[in-house]
């Protein structure tokens, strides 16, 4: 082992951590064999990728059509929109007059295999934990690479010639991707200031701004009684294609999501409410639109053509939500005819509002570990957004979570770890 020179160390074994390895092992595989190099990875689990394993509903996003600037969030803007000057982040197609951008080629590079559905990239074994797994074997195999599990960083020292020591051993580079969500197991005090300091102390005691951190894509739950009102236990685990919208009260705009929504016994979650969450000024009020293919005015002038000749209420709607869905919406309509051409044209408009313009309880959101994802984090200003380094302190690389970016659901949080693990893999 005399003849090393360098060693990189990564802390955390998220999406971030384990592309940054694997892109590592790619670029230096003879130094690797050699003994030149070693790479070391410390993870606080007994198994990386923890919460990787559970995105995609276990079927994992990996990426997404629709991805811009206008699908992350920051509070430094500038810094955020820099990233997609990376040569890394390949312009691809122009979609609601919006260019978009792809790293698709990084999970090429990856050998990560995907198929299309709609707008976003998924495993294609579909099985986010064995694919996970077989990373975690691949990176295992590599002679030089250390995986060291069950094994939480709680401090760093460095030296005065600009190495970190960490559990006895001495790097030359170091790589943290600790996220936002590393205390999801700790559920009864996942947002206390103790885990807060876990996660990004390691980070301020290099002099690091930690941005205001807070839950982000969270499903939507009520209250007791809004759930008895809402009566949602009767349909829970009913899934639809629907819009959720709101008209924002101070810019008057509108914040809308189409994308599917699962009812659960507390409330709603899927995509649609996850990215709405983030979206949502958390004053407005909130409504459904569980066929998106009308809007009022258009599901009006239908409904009143339907009046004519013998159409099925039940039969009609059953062609966009399923049957029990379609049965229970129709009974919050209280109308008890069977066919369109019986229906007052008050009832017309009852039908209408409950299809199309459901109004919701003003929702609640979840705490961190019912939550994707963490708003805020480590300031942009302080990295180079071009290299990933500390302008804190040389050597040390910051990404994943753990910075204060993030997305929408669907992929884009693990295309930006793609991204970010290429960038600092170019700069080791």
């Amino acid at each position: 082992m005399e003849n090393i020179s360098k060693k990189i160390g990564i802390i955390g074994a998220g999406p971030a951590g384990i592309f940054t390895a694997l892109f590592l092992a790619k670029k230096y595989t003879t130094e690797l064999k050699s003994g030149e190099i070693e790479i070391h990875i410390f993870e606080k689990n007994k198994k990386l990728g923890k919460k990787l394993k559970l995105t995609g509903g276990g079927r994992m996003n990996i990426s997404n059509k629709i991805l811009n600037p206008n699908t992350f969030f920051s509070s430094n803007s500038r810094k955020k929109e820099h990233f997609f000057k990376s040569k890394f982040f390949e312009k691809s197609d122009i979609i609601h007059s919006v260019q978009q951008f792809s790293v698709i080629s990084l999970f090429d590079e990856l050998e990560i295999k995907y198929f299309w559905e709609k707008n976003r990239a998924m495993l294609k074994s579909e099985n986010a934990r064995s694919d996970v797994e077989e990373l975690q074997a691949r990176l295992e195999k590599i002679k030089n690479i250390f995986i060291h599990v069950n094994t939480e960083i709680n401090s760093i020292k460095t030296s005065e010639n600009n190495t970190f020591i960490i559990e006895n051993k001495t790097f030359d580079n170091l790589v943290i991707t600790t996220g936002g969500m590393l205390q999801m197991e700790d559920k009864k005090s996942a947002n206390s200031q103790l885990n807060k300091q876990k996660t990004y102390g390691l980070l301020e005691q290099f002099g690091h701004t930690i941005v205001k951190t807070s839950p982000s894509l969270s499903p939507f739950r009520f209250s007791k009684k809004e759930i008895i009102t809402l009566n949602f236990a009767e349909v829970a685990g009913q899934s639809f294609t629907g819009k959720i919208y709101a008209k924002n009260v101070n810019t008057k705009k509108n914040t809308e999501i189409l994308d599917d929504i699962l009812i659960t016994h507390l409330g709603l979650s899927g995509p649609a409410i996850l990215d709405f969450s983030a979206l949502w000024d958390k004053k407005s009020d909130v409504f459904l639109n569980f066929i998106p293919e009308y809007t009022e005015k258009t599901l009006t002038k239908k409904l009143q053509d339907l009046r004519n000749g013998k159409n099925n209420i039940l039969s009609f709607f059953r062609q966009f939500v399923s049957k029990k869905l379609a049965k229970f919406l129709i009974e919050k309509t209280k109308i008890t005819h069977l066919f369109f051409a019986d229906i007052t044209k008050q009832e017309l408009k009852n039908v209408v509002s409950v299809f199309c313009a459901f109004a919701l309880p003003k929702p609640e959101l979840f705490p961190y570990q019912a939550c994707w994802t963490t708003k805020g984090g480590v300031s942009l200003s302080d990295i180079n957004i071009s290299t990933l380094e500390s302008k804190k302190i040389s050597h040390l690389f910051i990404a994943g979570e753990i910075l204060d970016i993030d997305g929408l659901c669907g992929g884009y949080h693990i295309s930006l770890c793609a991204l970010q693990a290429k960038i600092i893999s170019e700069n080791v």
